[in-house]
């Protein structure tokens, strides 16, 4: 049974956005530029964009200013009220998920001279294993550039460590694993999916860490973060409900103090047809 969609809340949204722009100009620059040279080495008058899990346009405010082309933003979201928002002004809004993306892109006519880009942000993670071989059909069968951003991995480095961050990781890691998806390894599966063939279809597979740095500049992001990633743990474990409280606690003082300093894994993936 296909699990029911995750909503982001938009205000989890919008106190994400700085540090995932800081994040993909600091670790994905490489990507970005890799793909603006491939658009133009293909005569790409035109970019059409299809911005998968749109949410609030967080993507399309990264990348429009990004990408040296004209573009056509086509944006696609299960939850009609993220569509709803104002930053999609311009863009084609299509209320649908990944297991329609086939029968969604069919519709949306590419332009002559244009070259489509399929592109999400933090999305992998909350798929199933069949949503991502359905995207990985797309980008093969379509031989279009994808690039996919800031997907979790499952690294955290913690300053300074403490004795119970191994297990709310693996309870936390185990919850985002809930209803058949791929949470952190998400990533990993559609890479392994795309490379397997990159060899016989021309298709090129390009990696970078896009990590969130967080510490007492971020304190109310590093906060909810924090509060986010215990409730899941409790929800998974509820029998270490004493041990992951004091954490929370322990944490959040550090914080306070200004001492707590922590790296969350993210992953940006790049797929270009040769």
């Amino acid at each position: 049974m296909t699990p029911a969609p995750l909503r982001a809340e938009a205000d989890w949204l919008e106190l994400r956005g700085a540090a995932d722009e800081e994040a993909r100009d600091r670790g994905a620059a490489g990507l970005l530029q890799v793909l603006t040279e491939s658009l133009a080495a293909r005569g790409a008058h035109l970019v059409q964009v299809i911005d998968l899990g749109a949410g609030t346009g967080a993507n399309r405010r990264y990348l429009q200013p990004r990408l040296p082309f004209r573009q056509q933003w086509v944006v696609v979201d299960q939850d009609a009220e993220h569509l709803r928002h104002p930053a999609h002004e311009g863009a084609v809004r299509v209320r649908a998920g990944i297991a329609e993306l086939p029968a969604t892109l069919e519709r949306q006519r590419v332009p002559t001279d244009a070259v489509r880009l399929v592109t999400c942000a933090a999305l992998l993670d909350v798929l199933t294993e069949d949503d991502v071989a359905v995207l990985a059909a797309v980008i093969l069968d379509g031989r279009s550039p994808a690039l996919l951003s800031l997907s979790v991995d499952g690294r955290v480095a913690w300053s300074p460590p403490d004795p119970v961050d191994v297990q709310v990781a693996r309870s936390f890691d185990t919850h985002q694993q809930r209803d058949g998806r791929l949470g952190p390894t998400a990533a990993r599966v559609l890479e392994r999916l795309l490379s397997a063939t990159s060899a016989t279809d021309g298709l090129s597979v390009h990696t970078a860490r896009t990590d969130w740095l967080l510490g007492p500049t971020t304190p109310r992001l590093l906060s909810r973060w924090l509060d986010e990633r215990v409730a899941s743990a409790l929800e998974q474990e509820p029998r270490l409900g004493r041990a992951f409280t004091d954490w929370h606690g322990r944490r959040l003082a550090q914080l306070r103090a200004g001492h707590l300093h922590v790296r969350v894994g993210h992953v940006d993936l790049l797929a270009m047809p040769r």
